[in-house]
């Protein structure tokens, strides 16, 4: 057997006590002020008006895609790197690029 010594855990027990601290904010909802609450309503959503967006452009990408390779030998991507694993704004340059 072995001991294991770490060090200082105040960063886990700070941790715990705000994973606390966010649970008991989220139970206790209906009681907090309209303004709070309509805030947590907009924010919402806007989350979901986000992601709609996002669906919808993924749709109209694959539509363009389709059309353009029904008429043409290679696609047409718009946004190509949209679903890459890559950085926000790097997810929307180059603009659109041909399927090879």
């Amino acid at each position: 057997y072995a001991w294991l010594y770490e060090g200082s855990q105040i960063m886990v027990i700070l941790g715990g006590i705000g994973v606390v601290a966010v649970v008991l904010a989220g139970v206790m909802f209906p009681l907090w002020p309209s303004v709070l609450r309509n805030g947590t309503w907009y924010l919402s959503m806007l989350a979901l008006g986000l992601l709609g967006l996002l669906f919808a452009t993924a749709i109209v990408r694959l539509i363009v895609y389709v059309i353009t390779v029904a008429t043409q030998p290679r696609g047409l991507w718009i946004f190509p790197n949209l679903f890459a694993d890559v950085g926000f704004f790097e997810s929307f340059v180059p603009l659109y690029g041909w399927d090879e």
